[in-house]
């Protein structure tokens, strides 16, 4: 019961393994950046744009883009809009979200 108090609330923990593929600037993101979760809500995906934001400028070349499934972590590539974004329902890869984990998420 104890342990359970320790919890904090405010935030979704997991374990998490990339991808070979993974580039250090995706593993930065996803490790050590918190997602800010913009509010606008959606059926699809939460999205997360600090990463565009903060890395602007920064290259994201596409590399392992899958189809995606509910629990994935992704971070657009060039050919998108460079967000962080936590998929809610399963949809076809489309090869410009590149997936640098290898784990369900939630």
């Amino acid at each position: 019961m104890e342990r359970l108090s320790e919890i904090n609330k405010e935030k979704m923990m997991f374990t998490v393994d990339t991808v070979s593929a993974a580039s250090d600037l995706e593993k930065e993101i996803i490790f050590h950046e918190p997602h800010y979760y913009r509010g606008d809500v959606s059926d699809y995906m939460i999205r997360s744009t600090q990463s565009r934001v903060k890395n602007r400028g920064l290259s994201f070349p596409a590399h392992h883009t899958p189809d995606i499934k509910r629990g994935d972590i992704i971070i657009e590539s060039d050919l998108s809009k460079k967000e962080r974004k936590l998929p809610l329902q399963a949809r076809r890869g489309k090869g410009e979200m590149n997936l640098p984990c290898t784990k369900d998420c939630f």
